[in-house]
């Protein structure tokens, strides 16, 4: 399948519920080739509605602009926006190694999002795949960056 972005897609597990759930996490050459997209994951279906955000939306520090207008379109009720809030360093370096052996011991921290199952709850990253993987796994992507 072909999209018109790139980007890859990371599950993430509730700290609430213990579910899992897809987000989908633009990629470009450089920043200003991803600034102003954004997706929404179903809280009931296997599905990411990727799309441009408006002026207003992207100038906004508030979520549920996107949510309302997506969930509004397209006549559903369940799409919920996910974003980073926090890492937590799980790896402290011993001194005096190699930046070799460094690279063979270390772990990378955990990452943490917003919860789309608990509004003010937390989802830990646990593992990422490619859109390919998610869409032949019975994943929908459905691209609305060109049309939204």
């Amino acid at each position: 399948m072909t999209w018109s972005f790139d980007g890859t897609i990371s599950w993430m597990r509730s700290c609430n519920t213990n579910r899992e759930f897809p987000v989908l996490v633009f990629r470009g050459d450089v920043d200003f080739s991803t600034a102003g997209l954004a997706s929404l994951t179903s809280v009931n279906r296997y599905e990411i509605v990727a799309f441009s955000l408006t002026d207003a939306e992207y100038n906004a520090d508030d979520v549920s602009m996107c949510e309302k207008r997506l969930n509004t379109k397209l006549r559903r009720n369940d799409l919920r926006s996910s974003w980073f809030l926090r890492s937590v360093n799980t790896f402290d370096a011993p001194a005096g190694i190699s930046f070799q052996e460094y690279q063979n011991i270390r772990t990378p921290p955990k990452l943490f999002y917003a919860d789309i199952y608990a509004p003010d709850g937390e989802a830990e990253f646990v593992r990422e795949q490619s859109l390919d993987e998610f869409t032949n796994g019975g994943g929908r992507i459905i691209d609305m960056v060109r049309g939204t």
